[in-house]
């Protein structure tokens, strides 16, 4: 409440919605087992007062510049756990949409199979679980996200600086490789596979995705 009773914000959100609120700055998808011509019509009836006033993207700096990289914070959980996160930084992915960059990495640093980053950790005995992928790297239009969380034994725990040499040791083999056809292939038809069989999800987060 102490925010909202700030002088002036009234006169900000009204030139904020002044600048910004522009049809061509936003996405509607509308779900729905009417015809599509029907759709169209509600959509128009609906939404034709938005107008259109050409506006530009607002700038969205990321959270993360101007930050050193390197620093390592360390958390005491309240409940027990062991885990390690690294987040990198992405450039703009927005407009790269199709290209689906970011999953090749996905694909390779979060395999789980023979020889991936995780079964050398689990044979070392220091990690037992890993994922990795973006994080809202196509939300925003100015940066991306990539995170890798690695579930921590305790041994692994203690010898948390082998796990991070064991880590960046791959990212910077896979940046030594390149690009290989053959992985963009699997991922492809890893793609293909599970839109084809894809379970039902609720309309409102389907809505959401493709908007």
């Amino acid at each position: 409440m102490a925010t909202l009773k700030h002088e002036g914000i009234r006169e900000e959100l009204l030139k904020f919605h002044k600048e910004n609120y522009s049809s061509n700055l936003m996405s509607l998808v509308v779900y729905n087992s009417a015809p599509v011509e029907t759709l169209e019509q509600w959509v128009r009836e609906d939404f034709n007062s938005i107008q259109n006033f050409e506006r530009g993207e607002p700038p969205l700096p990321s959270p993360y510049a101007g930050m050193t990289a390197g620093v390592l914070y360390k958390v005491v959980p309240v409940r027990s756990s062991r885990s390690l996160s690294l987040y990198w930084t992405l450039p703009r992915l927005f407009d790269k949409y199709p290209s689906r960059a970011p999953d090749y990495l996905s694909h390779l640093i979060g395999h789980e199979g023979e020889n991936s980053l995780l079964s050398l950790l689990k044979k070392k005995n220091l990690a037992t679980e890993l994922s990795a992928g973006t994080a809202s790297a196509y939300m925003f239009n100015s940066f991306g996200l990539f995170v890798c969380s690695v579930d921590l034994t305790q041994e692994g725990l203690e010898n948390y600086e082998t796990v991070l040499e064991i880590i960046y040791a791959y990212v910077n083999m896979l940046k030594d490789h390149g690009i290989q056809e053959w992985v963009y292939e699997e991922c492809r038809d890893l793609a293909n596979y599970q839109y084809k069989f894809k379970d039902k999800s609720p309309p409102i987060s389907t809505c959401v995705n493709l908007a």
